[in-house]
């Protein structure tokens, strides 16, 4: 089929990446202006002995149960924070530790007596604030613990080394705690001004999950279930990161379902079971699913002494449309082409070819322009010469539901 030339002058061709609209801030981005301190930033301590750490809410407010949770993790000195536990779930302190909470300064306290070799760790907390929707969630930047072995009574030949040794690490202690109060007090400073957060914790392994446009998908929210955890005191929160931007989807508490706080595009398409709450799982399933509704799921799910985050990436896919090939203009003996093909996500790879398949090269990279509906317009330019009456291919591959269009138009200098 011969390809008509649509001009001779050629229009303006611009395409910018535009995201979906950003959804509003949530009030806890406009209201949660605090930060959390924790000290000291280290401790070495001799087996058998015990240790104590502490993380405050900045600035100073008063708060209780529920309206705000602390939680521990550690994590194995040298592994990064993808090892994190939380304390409550492992065995290895069990029995040895317990939390205290002072209400006048919202300040939590983790104990460990009876400390063991295989104790040193690096410990973080986390706080979880519920006065806002979202939670507020602050992180604090980690204790360091080390532990010695016990020291044992050294005969008289020994004592004169011994008390030289013993005055110069009493030294050495002394040095490094005027280093670390120097260290906290700076640290204490820049958190106070900044309002912000520290080091933040990772939330757990990030499952991946595809579903396919107007289908409904479910996304699952697992937790331990300990001995403590209150299930008729249940709080659930689902969010969804996409752009930058933080999108409320489903809250839960006080016993029921809160529409009143979902954004206006999760109206009506949402719905969660709790059926299984008693087995540590909770489960949301939304409804016609959209390629707007892809980006990472964070379900934060709580009692009034303990919470955990859980969170799962999804990708909505849509397809594309067969690609169609247009003649933009012509000059001398060559012709701009424009390869087009819209309507699918995520991005797909879009190629030329001649009529023995061989691939060519376009005239600049390949553009893509995101909808308000979520979706993609691919567009390509490719530059041919008419002396020979080519046939040229547009491909488009779409990885995620294996989709695969071509569409070949013979080019005339006509």
């Amino acid at each position: 089929m011969s390809l008509p030339i649509q001009s001779a002058k050629p229009p303006p061709f611009k395409y910018i990446y535009k995201s979906i609209p950003s959804m509003k801030p949530t009030r806890a981005q406009d209201d949660c202006s605090f930060s959390v301190v924790q000290q000291p930033r280290s401790v070495v301590v001799e087996a058998g002995a015990a240790a104590e750490m502490n993380c405050t809410l900045v600035p100073p407010k008063p708060l209780k149960n529920p309206d705000v949770v602390s939680v521990w993790y550690s994590r194995r000195i040298g592994n990064d924070v993808s090892g994190m536990e939380k304390i409550t779930e492992t065995d290895r302190l069990k029995g040895r530790f317990r939390l205290t909470w002072t209400e006048d300064v919202s300040s939590s306290t983790l104990h460990i007596h009876n400390l063991q070799e295989n104790d040193m760790a690096i410990y973080h907390c986390r706080f979880f604030i519920f006065l806002f929707n979202p939670p507020c969630i602050l992180d604090g930047n980690g204790t360091r613990l080390s532990v010695t072995e016990s020291s044992t009574p050294e005969n008289t030949t020994q004592h004169k080394p011994n008390q030289r040794a013993g005055e110069m690490t009493l030294y050495w202690n002394i040095l490094l705690a005027v280093i670390t109060v120097a260290i906290f007090t700076m640290a204490f400073l820049v958190c106070w001004h900044m309002g912000r957060r520290a080091v933040p914790l990772p939330i757990s392994e990030t499952p991946e999950l595809d579903s396919k446009a107007g289908e409904d998908v479910t996304l699952h929210c697992r937790f331990k279930i300990t001995s403590s955890f209150e299930l008729q005191n249940i709080r659930l929160f689902w969010l969804l990161f996409r752009n930058g931007k933080r999108v409320r989807v489903h809250s839960y508490y006080n016993g029921t379902d809160s529409p009143e706080d979902q954004e206006e595009e999760f109206k009506d398409r949402t719905q969660l079971f709790l059926q299984q709450l008693s087995q540590g799982v909770t489960s949301l399933t939304l409804s016609n699913a959209r390629p707007s509704d892809s980006g990472l799921y964070r379900c934060i799910i709580a009692d009034n002494q303990d919470a955990t985050i859980r969170e799962t990436l999804l990708q909505v896919a849509a397809p594309y449309e067969p690609p169609q090939i247009t003649a933009l203009y012509n000059k001398e003996d060559n012709v701009l082409l424009q390869c087009k093909s819209q309507r699918g996500y995520p991005e797909a790879e879009l190629t030329w070819q001649d009529a023995n398949g061989n691939e060519l090269t376009p005239s600049e990279p390949t553009e893509f322009l995101r909808t308000s509906e979520g979706v993609f317009q691919v567009l390509s330019n490719l530059s041919v010469s008419t002396n020979k009456d080519p046939i040229v291919c547009c491909s488009i591959t779409h990885k995620v539901l294996l989709q695969h269009l071509t569409n070949c138009e013979k080019i005339t200098g006509n």
